[in-house]
Formats: C-alpha cells, sequence, structure tokens
C-alpha cells in the first residue's frame, strides 16, 4: 500500500481545474466526467470523484455487488498506475474489505485491475483515505473506471461507502 493521498497531481484534479488553468470544480459537476452508481442511497454521486472530503455520508443501498463508475467520456482512456479511495461515513463503520477496481470501455465488459480481499487499508476513523498502485493495466487505457464491492464491508453489510477516487 501507499500513503497516496488525493494528490494534486491526480487525474480527476487535472480534470478538474483544467490542467491548473482555473480554480477546482467537481469534475462530475462541470460535465466532464459522468458518475453513475448501482443504486445511490445516501449522499450525491458527485462525492465520488470529489478532491476534498465533502464531510457528508456517500453510500450505495445495502445490496451485493454495488459499484460506484467513472466514465471519463468518449474520447478519453486512463491507463491506471496508482489510485485512492476515501470512505465515505464519519465514524469509520462499514468500511470496504472486498472490492475490485475494475477497468472497462464499453461499460459491460470489466478487467480486474487490482483486487482486494479482507483489505485493512482504510483506518476506522472519519472518513480515512488509503491508495495502492496498479500493474499490468492495458496500456491503451479505460474509458470507464469503476469500484466493484464483491464481498461484505468491515460491518459485515453489502453498503459501498465511498466519497472520493483519484487515479
Amino acid at each position: 500500500e501507499l500513503s497516496w493521498e488525493f494528490a494534486q497531481d491526480g487525474v480527476l484534479y487535472q480534470i478538474g481545474t483544467g490542467g491548473g488553468t482555473w480554480e477546482y470544480q467537481n469534475p462530475h459537476v462541470s460535465g466532464d466526467v459522468q458518475v453513475t452508481s448501482s443504486f445511490l442511497s445516501t449522499g450525491k454521486i458527485e462525492h465520488f470523484v470529489a478532491h476534498s472530503s465533502p464531510n457528508s455520508n456517500t453510500f450505495t443501498n445495502d445490496t451485493q455487488n454495488s459499484w460506484f463508475m467513472v466514465d471519463l467520456k468518449e474520447h478519453h482512456r486512463l491507463r491506471v498506475t496508482h489510485y485512492c479511495l476515501r470512505h465515505g461515513y464519519p465514524d469509520g463503520s462499514s468500511r470496504l474489505r472486498n472490492w475490485r477496481l475494475e477497468g472497462s470501455n464499453d461499460g459491460n465488459h470489466w478487467t480486474t485491475l487490482r483486487n482486494h480481499n479482507n483489505d485493512q487499508s482504510l483506518l476506522a476513523s472519519g472518513y480515512p483515505e488509503a491508495g495502492w498502485a496498479v500493474d499490468g493495466c492495458d496500456p491503451g487505457g479505460y474509458r470507464f473506471l469503476r469500484i466493484f464491492q464483491h464481498g461484505q464491508n468491515s460491518s459485515g453489510h453489502h453498503f459501498l461507502m465511498c466519497a472520493g477516487i483519484e487515479f
């Protein structure tokens, strides 16, 4: 694991600042990327790509195989080498433990970029962050990137609580 936080050299931050030419705007709100989820229960969908912690709950329903996805749009592909997540609940409960980072170019066929089984990296505190290296991503990159929860969270549920991602 890395101690890589939501750095200003991350792709979503660069999109949100036009490469540093304007003040940060959430890239989903500006329309530069599109975020979707399996079913958002609480929070705002744009929190998934927020650069700083929104300090509000962001999670899906308590349903198996929940996910959050970023569409980089038609003319963009990303070769992921690292990524970072921020937990989406203030007391640190229900943290991700079992999930995959996946990539796709059509939104239907997915490639696992990194698999996490009982990963303890997200600490039990308000909105903890953790980062990981990604090896072997297709050099052509991916248009769609998603977090897919394939097992229970730290509280034994299927809520996918995530209030931030960066690549």
